[in-house]
């Protein structure tokens, strides 16, 4: 009822007193205040991690509307909220009774990696408007969404199949490999379509990681029997890498000789 009161005098006043700047900042800040102190109230465990961060989408999608930079930096603010509580709390899970995705971990950082995405995507949007301070925003709420992906992605595949599968630590550091070589070639893709090289250096610095654990720590965690199954995943591995890398190049000089002829 807080909330909404405030929330309700605070756009009011601002409607009927623009000369009073601070008057409706004010109290829609203390509506805020009192919604995110409600949250813990309301729920607990991972549940409140979801509702905090559909709470910065809808303060940064409600600033970017309006044309409000308060409102925008208020929901980074609430931001840190889901982002501390899904590292340090949602992510200590055991494996008695551990089913994939359906646990704190798996519901709880995957909404905070789609809520960054969002906000970094409603920032997209409105980058002409931004000043040099938020424009960065926009990269820096993606990057730690992808960040925060990665991580959920190889936790949850690492679990799956040493926890619910039952199977050895070759066999989770085989999957895991594989986790890592898909997110290789998505950067892959991503920096050859947006013709952004930082992409496409991520991903080569994914696969040569990938390659390194294959070949210097995966034969350590195995008997010599799986060894040659292991050095057979480099092969693909560097044929994948050569291969993506020869599309990349060839769509860039396409796409240069293409500038080059409608220049002349």
């Amino acid at each position: 009822m807080l909330t909404v009161l405030y929330a309700f005098v605070g756009v009011t006043g601002a409607l009927r007193r623009p000369e009073q700047k601070c008057f409706g900042p004010v109290h829609v800040g203390l509506a805020i205040l009192f919604l995110t102190g409600a949250m813990p109230l309301l729920v607990d465990g991972y549940r409140m991690t979801i509702l905090w961060s559909a709470e910065v989408v809808v303060l940064v999608a409600l600033g970017c509307q309006f044309r409000s930079k308060a409102l925008r930096d208020a929901g980074l603010v609430v931001l840190l909220l889901p982002v501390i509580r899904t590292i340090l709390l949602d992510s200590q899970i055991t494996r008695e009774g551990y089913q994939w995705l359906v646990n704190s971990r798996g519901l709880s950082m995957p909404t905070v990696v789609a809520a960054l995405y969002l906000c970094a995507y409603l920032y997209a949007g409105i980058r002409d408007r931004l000043d040099a301070t938020e424009t960065k925003n926009v990269e820096g709420l993606a990057a730690l969404a992808t960040i925060l992906l990665f991580w959920v992605s190889s936790a949850e595949v690492w679990s799956l199949v040493g926890w619910q599968l039952g199977l050895d630590t070759w066999a989770q550091h085989f999957a895991l490999s594989g986790v890592w070589i898909a997110f290789g070639v998505a950067f892959m893709a991503i920096g050859m379509v947006r013709d952004a090289p930082p992409f496409r250096f991520l991903a080569l610095a994914m696969f040569a990681v990938t390659a390194l654990k294959v070949l210097c720590v995966d034969p350590l965690l195995t008997t010599s029997t799986y060894v040659p199954l292991i050095h057979h995943r480099v092969a693909p591995l560097l044929l994948i890498t050569a291969l993506l890398y020869g599309l990349a190049a060839w769509h860039l000089v396409v796409k240069r000789e293409d500038e080059t002829e409608q220049k002349l």
